[in-house]
């Protein structure tokens, strides 16, 4: 065999064998991918629901303490004035 079909016989080869390797990477590179996205947005959907929880509550609340406030004002006021 000359140099040149040496070196075209070897290129072929590590091409084949890239590719091999690479067939078998991606199945594994997918999953823990797949394992690594689903921990991420686990993650933020918990940071997200509890930067939500927050804010509702603090709309809530201060709804309520207006509604109690409104209502009590009502209660102090004039039996005439109430309305």
């Amino acid at each position: 065999m000359t140099p040149d079909a040496l070196h075209d016989q070897g290129q072929a080869l590590a091409q084949t064998l890239q590719l091999r390797v690479m067939e078998r990477l991606d199945g594994v590179l997918e999953e823990r991918l797949r394992y690594a996205l689903a921990d991420v947005v686990q993650l933020q959907t918990q940071a997200l629901y509890q930067s939500i929880r927050q804010e509702v509550e603090g709309l809530v609340s201060a709804a309520v303490n207006e509604a109690v406030a409104q209502e009590l004002a009502e209660l102090r006021a004039p039996p005439g004035a109430r309305g």
